[in-house]
């Protein structure tokens, strides 16, 4: 059985819904709402929401908070593509076995993409940049040894490619944000010890998309974790280089995880943080800041560095009202940070922004739930 996504014991209670959606027995997703957004507003955000009791679905809300809509349900969380026109999202196919379903981003043109080998399986993943492939990972139940990241068409699902070789283990691609920036690479994770589940600790590789030139980027002794499909990594926009919270052992047992830039050779790893229990180091698309999340033994707040270690600034602070913030998105001008915020229970967050200079902090959604797989919405 192909083990479900975790989040760190922190998370859990408040992302279940989202990060472990079960991947089997799941009904098709209903049909759009027929009030579904068009994608012509400027300042908005898509977004996955679960709570108790509810099914997960996919919502489009201006950032004013104005105008939420549910787009449809989906089964593991949709992930928007880069220009903002359409989603994944793993779903079943006809014969209980999983795949890629794929549909506009008002809901419209769903379709469950077929897989041409007739016994193997296709999870999660990421949009290449130009939107005409996405990687995932890859396992089959019946024969050994097709444990590894895929590649396929985003239209069909067609022209399937095999990049690694898990062994025994499983290789998940970091989504979203998996592939460089200019789609040569794909950024994944490896348990660091031979074993199949994504709550081991991990160890981040690059590959090629055509599968050469594999990478492992962690130095000897340290592992990174598998956070919310991949917000422990991230590139930066020149491809050149990678952002990663790295621990001095086994990832979760202890806090003293740290971010770190690394070359996307693997050379040239520099300590950019302070020791603490952080979790997300995400690059901003200027290549100015990274922003990542840490906690001094209370809730965690959103920080931001310059990627040569300067300029280390606290952007939200749980002093006052004791909501954690944690799993930062950029906007796409990096001026603007998108992140949970709420209290450490189940369904006890909503989505938030603040400016990078720590002003304007302001609620996005009010109704309280698990929320993933948040994105900007790109003008057009």
């Amino acid at each position: 059985m192909k083990p479900h996504r975790v989040v760190t014991a922190f998370l859990v209670a408040v992302l279940a819904i989202v990060a472990c959606s079960s991947r089997k027995g799941q009904e098709l997703p209903a049909s759009p709402s027929s009030e579904a957004p068009v994608a012509s507003e400027e300042d908005s955000i898509v977004f996955n929401r679960g709570a108790a009791g509810t099914d997960l679905a996919v919502f489009w809300i201006n950032l004013d908070g104005t105008k939420e809509q549910r787009i449809r349900l989906v089964g593991d969380g949709a992930i928007l593509s880069p220009d903002g026109t359409r989603f994944m999202d793993p779903m079943p196919a006809d014969d209980g076995r999983l795949t890629t379903s794929v549909f506009d981003i008002d809901g419209s043109r769903y379709k469950v993409l077929p897989i041409d080998d007739p016994t193997l399986q296709l999870g999660y993943g990421a949009w290449s940049p130009d939107g005409k492939r996405f990687v995932t990972d890859g396992w089959d139940e019946t024969r050994d040894g097709q444990k590894g990241l895929y590649t396929r068409r985003s239209t069909d699902g067609g022209d399937i490619v095999r990049l690694t070789d898990a062994g025994i283990r499983y290789d998940f691609p970091m989504t979203p944000g998996g592939y460089s920036p200019d789609g040569s690479k794909i950024l994944f994770f490896r348990p660091s010890t031979p074993a199949e589940g994504d709550g081991e600790p991990m160890d981040l590789y690059v590959v090629n998309v055509d599968g050469t030139a594999l990478q492992k980027l962690d130095p000897p002794g340290t592992t990174t974790g598998l956070v919310e499909g991949g917000i422990a990594a991230s590139w930066s926009p020149d491809g050149r280089n990678v952002a990663v919270v790295l621990s001095s052992g086994s990832f979760w047992d202890d806090d003293a995880r740290a971010v770190y830039v690394v070359d996307a050779d693997g050379s040239h790893v520099k300590l950019i943080t302070p020791r603490g229990d952080i979790l997300s180091a995400q690059w901003s698309p200027d290549g100015r800041w990274i922003a990542f999340d840490s906690s001094d033994g209370g809730p965690h707040d959103l920080y931001v560095v310059h990627p040569d270690g300067t300029g280390l600034a606290q952007i939200t602070s749980s002093d006052d009202d004791g909501l954690f913030s944690f799993g930062p998105v950029w906007s796409p001008d990096s001026t603007r940070l998108l992140f949970i915020r709420g209290l450490d229970e189940l369904d006890s967050t909503d989505l938030w922004t603040v400016n990078v200079d720590g002003t304007g902090l302001s609620q996005v959604t009010h109704s309280l739930g698990g929320y993933g797989g948040y994105a900007w919405v790109p003008s057009r």
